[in-house]
């Protein structure tokens, strides 16, 4: 009924080599992050805010025109929960977390930039010659 299940030394090598890959490719993806990334809120390309990302944040970004965002940092992931623009599409842009991602607004002259939360060592997308 049942049977006895052998593991040799390849089988415990392969195993082994696994983890280790595993191990290193964890360690590298987390080597390049920095201990403090920041959003950072511009209306009409002047800087507005500049939050941490390691902490959890509700504001309301409102301007004299009556244009209002609902911004959200939790978990070093950062959205626009809410607006009042007419397309919405702040909203729809969904979650950012990465040195260089932003939520733009047109309507509302808002943008919304991650900064410094890694460091880019991978070089160019691409070279052309």
């Amino acid at each position: 009924m049942f049977r006895h299940v052998i593991i040799t030394k390849a089988d415990f090598l392969l195993i082994a080599g696994v983890l280790i890959a595993a191990s290193v490719i964890i360690a590298v993806r987390t080597a390049g992050r920095t201990e403090e990334g920041w959003v950072v809120v511009s209306r009409d390309g002047i800087e507005e805010e500049r939050l941490s990302l390691k902490e959890d944040t509700r504001l309301l970004l409102r301007d004299e025109e009556g244009n209002e965002n609902l911004l959200v940092i939790e978990e070093e992931s950062v959205w626009i929960e809410e607006a009042n623009c007419p397309d919405g599409l702040c909203v729809r842009q969904g979650h950012i977390s990465h040195s260089g991602d932003s939520i733009i607004c047109l309507p509302h002259k808002l943008v919304v930039t991650i900064e410094g939360t890694e460091k880019n060592t991978s070089g160019p997308d691409a070279m052309v010659n």
